[in-house]
């Protein structure tokens, strides 16, 4: 299986969650609990053999996973990743773990970045609104 690979083996479920960062503990942690039979895991990590031992242990738990270790800085490649997810396996739920700074210059004058981008297709989800009111204080101190 590549890592890069970003697809489902079974049929569609209850919910999706992306979590980045989860080959980390809190991460892993949070991989580990939403894995069930109705979730399907979409996990990023650095890590290659770190992230297949979190999704092994997912699995087992009966969850489907979807892996990626794309380089989060590389904003194309993360561009490209973002709509091909958008494209095919929306998430529900998205865990922004990771540690990429979506906000490289100033706070009032940077856009939100490529992650919040996948968030405005799902604006009813609570993650929507703490991305969008995050960007909205950090604009306005």
């Amino acid at each position: 299986m590549s890592v890069d690979a970003t697809y489902s083996t079974k049929t569609p479920h209850t919910r999706r969650v992306l979590i980045t960062g989860a080959t980390g503990a809190i991460g892993g942690a949070l991989a580990k609990a939403y894995a069930t039979p109705q979730t399907h895991l979409i996990l990023h990590g650095r890590n290659v053999s770190a992230l297949e031992d979190v999704a092994n242990a997912c699995r087992e738990k009966g969850a489907d996973v979807s892996l990626s270790s794309i380089n989060l800085t590389d904003e194309e490649a993360l561009a490209q990743w973002l709509t091909t997810l958008r494209a095919e396996q929306l998430p529900d739920i998205v865990i922004a773990n990771a540690g990429k700074n979506t906000h490289p210059g100033s706070w009032a004058s940077s856009s939100p970045g490529p992650m919040f981008n996948l968030a405005e297709h799902q604006p009813h989800h609570p993650h929507c609104h703490g991305a969008a009111l995050g960007t909205r204080h950090a604009r306005t101190g």
